[in-house]
């Protein structure tokens, strides 16, 4: 499970910068949904400016982000959430001096053409006799 330390350690830094920026009754809302074993397409929450915010956290050991996969599930709550909704990605996970970058809302990335997506895999379901 070496994909999961690494995605464990890039919440926790990320944890730790969220901790250490937001003001006092921002950090009272924070919750960290993945630690919690939910999964509502995104790790963090929080209530900035009397508003949801939505983050999802990639983590790599590489020392640069050049790509990351996305869940159905993250993809879904990109969309519904738009500009509340932000990737931090964190390259050099295992590193002295890990590199934090923050996407805002993903999808109008992707409309603008900033971003592009391209499905790795389909999920294929048995229903029954073959």
């Amino acid at each position: 499970m070496h994909s999961k330390r690494i995605g464990d350690k890039a919440e926790q830094l990320v944890k730790t910068h969220l901790e250490t920026t937001l003001s006092l009754a921002e950090r009272r809302t924070l919750v960290h949904h993945a630690a919690l074993g939910e999964t509502p397409g995104y790790d963090f929450s929080v209530i900035r400016n009397g508003e949801h915010q939505a983050i999802e956290v990639k983590g790599t050991t590489l020392k640069q982000m050049v790509g990351f996969e996305m869940t159905a599930n993250e993809w879904e709550a990109a969309a519904q959430i738009n500009d509340r909704y932000s990737l931090y990605l964190v390259a050099g996970v295992d590193g002295d001096s890990p590199l934090l970058q923050v996407i805002n809302n993903p999808l109008a990335l992707e409309l603008s053409g900033k971003i592009s997506r391209h499905p790795l895999a389909w999920h294929i379901k048995m229903n029954g006799g073959t």
